[in-house]
């Protein structure tokens, strides 16, 4: 109804051309109000995030484990291992070292950083699985779908100890499940993380894995599924399709894979696709890429 002034002349909203003086004439006036409610529906769920809430429930189905992680899980995992770490020349004796130490590093390299602290032992597994369940009954997440690398969370090179990836799956999620016993009413599970940029046979391995430490009905801190992440500009989707289609179709396991997130335009799209036509996913994380092609949309 109302009017816009442009020039030093009042301007009405056509209702013929359901367009406004004050917006692109090109977009339905009812497309640009989609979109601010999008865009601050998604700020309004970011901030959401950050602040604590045991009353809320929330969902979160996009969780890295090793991106989550804080300084203070970090902190008490080098301290419990007696660990010396670069840059610091000792043990860390306060989170602010942890922080600085993670903060130093290139956005990939850090998750380098945070799984090699974490990796390679049985009790830091645990420890970090007790954290996860505690940290998300505080913030109100009554139900989370928490993704990692087993694989690096096998080892670390910072101390060079290795241990077998089923042991630390199961540690960790054996720490899960010890934590929300002790916040009734919250449930996490797990999804292991085939890497790009490694060949397609260590994803069938870590597809094996997925469906050895899979309990069907899961218990709360157990494996339900398997996914697809990393470098999709370098590595796509093209080279794990078997992988997945394995997965799903012999191995029926739950799958979700990461597309439609990096890489050149034409190429995040046809990730997308092939996620859908060729590797038959349950779940796509990101997609973004989709909104360019109706046909995929649809």
């Amino acid at each position: 109804k109302g009017g816009g002034t442009q020039g030093g002349r009042t301007e009405k909203f056509d209702p013929q051309k359901g367009t406004h003086p004050k917006v692109s004439p090109h977009l339905p006036l009812s497309q640009h109000y989609t979109t601010l409610h999008t865009m601050l529906l998604g700020i309004l769920a970011v901030l959401l995030t950050l602040l604590p809430c045991p009353a809320c429930s929330r969902v979160e189905l996009h969780v890295h484990l090793d991106g989550m992680v804080d300084g203070e899980i970090l902190l008490e995992v080098a301290q419990a291992r007696n660990m010396s770490l670069p840059g610091i020349g000792g043990v860390p004796t306060t989170v602010d070292e942890i922080d600085a130490m993670v903060n130093s590093k290139s956005a990939f390299e850090r998750f380098d950083v945070v799984n090699d602290i974490m990796g390679g032992s049985v009790d830091s597994a645990y420890r970090v699985g007790l954290w996860l369940a505690k940290r998300q009954a505080a913030y109100g997440v009554s139900y989370s779908e928490a993704r990692y690398d087993p694989r690096r969370m096998a080892k670390s090179s910072i101390t060079n100890e290795t241990i077998p990836m089923k042991d630390a799956v199961s540690a960790l999620s054996r720490g899960i499940a010890d934590g929300l016993a002790e916040v009734p009413g919250v449930e996490v599970y797990t999804l292991l993380v085939a890497m790009r940029g490694q060949s397609a046979e260590r994803c069938f391995e870590i597809a094996e894995l997925t469906k050895e430490t899979e309990v069907v009905p899961s218990p709360v801190g157990g494996v339900v599924g398997l996914d697809l992440a990393g470098d999709e500009g370098g590595f796509g989707n093209d080279i794990y399709a078997d992988c997945f289609r394995h997965a799903k179709e012999v191995l029926g396991l739950n799958t979700t894979v990461h597309s439609g997130e990096l890489g050149d335009e034409d190429a995040r799209l046809e990730n997308v696709k092939i996620a859908l036509e060729e590797m038959n996913v349950d779940r796509i994380g990101h997609g973004y890429a989709a909104a360019k092609d109706e046909k995929t949309m649809e």
